[in-house]
């Protein structure tokens, strides 16, 4: 099963996989405001998505978070 939570087609199987993945690319794609108080919005709703999602993995979706907080500014504004 392909990980859609990794970019340039990374294949991580033994990461969790998301779907909250997928639409929080979609919400990165199709914001209409780009400044960081949309992003941060964005990221918390990719967050709680997570915990939804897996209620029981709450440090791997805190992670997950962290690194999109660090490292996905670029594919948001760029």
């Amino acid at each position: 099963m392909k990980n859609s939570c990794w970019p340039w087609r990374l294949t991580f199987d033994w990461l969790p996989s998301y779907k909250a993945c997928s639409g929080h690319d979609d919400r990165y794609k199709n914001a209409k405001i780009r400044n960081a108080k949309t992003r941060a919005k964005i990221d918390r709703i990719f967050y709680y998505q997570m915990l939804a999602e897996r209620k029981e993995d709450k440090i791997t979706a805190k992670i997950y978070y962290y690194l999109v907080r660090l490292f996905w500014w670029t594919r948001f504004y760029f």
